[in-house]
């Protein structure tokens, strides 16, 4: 199982005219692969449903998403799984537009508390194996892709745009880089200097020589020391 998200980037000179919406979207694994996370990211000038199946061309399985339509175009041997804390989200805003005296027995209020209980469960299976938990549900939000696409909108803020397409496919390899170092426990700083220093000589001699330089390759002085 993976998850999705995406989120716009203003790219100031991709030959369309000036506020067009370009899109960066972020692909990662879930919660049963705890072992080995992925986060990747992408680029692309627009969020034509064909650029999440061209990037997931030869998966088959569960892919977590929000309620983004795009999804639901994908081909049948990728199976798209909806988000519980959406969904709560929903009941709760329709919880405020009601009088309080009516919230307690309104059809919002057994929504969201169905909802709830869903996550308390959740919570429940916390210390499982992935094997366990999965044996129990499937995961039950996409918040691992939210929480993943946040990095690159809280910078967006500070760096408001990208110059070219260019720029923006480089900014897609380097927030996939830290973030994923971040998910297993490495010091991206450390990380992405090994990769850097490794890199030129291994692509010379090996023809799987980015695999080499995957986070569960890193030496122990690339992660961080657990307290």
């Amino acid at each position: 199982m993976i998850q999705a998200d995406e989120t716009p980037v203003l790219v100031n000179h991709d030959g369309r005219k000036a506020g067009s919406k370009s899109w960066m979207w972020v692909y990662r694994s879930g919660h049963l692969y705890q072992d080995r996370q992925i986060v990747l990211y992408e680029y692309q000038p627009n969020r034509k449903a064909e650029h999440a199946e061209e990037f997931l061309k030869g998966f088959s399985g569960w892919l977590h998403a929000d309620g983004y339509h795009g999804y639901h175009r994908l081909p049948e041997n990728i199976r798209v799984v909806g988000c519980w804390a959406h969904a709560r989200r929903k009941f709760d805003e329709a919880l405020q537009t009601l009088l309080q005296e009516k919230r307690k027995d309104s059809l919002a209020a057994a929504g969201e508390c169905y909802c709830s209980r869903l996550f308390q469960l959740e919570k429940s299976f916390a210390e499982l194996t992935p094997e366990e938990r999965h044996a129990k549900r499937l995961e039950l939000s996409n918040n691992r892709a939210e929480r993943s696409i946040k990095p690159f909108v809280m910078g967006r803020k500070n760096w408001l745009f990208a110059n070219t397409p260019g720029g923006a496919q480089s900014s897609s390899v380097i927030y996939s880089l830290i973030e994923t170092a971040k998910e297993n426990g490495l010091d991206p700083y450390r990380y992405l200097l090994w990769v850097l220093r490794n890199a030129p000589a291994m692509s010379q001699m090996d023809e799987a020589w980015a695999e080499q330089l995957l986070p569960a390759s890193a030496p122990q002085e690339c992660r961080i020391p657990k307290e």
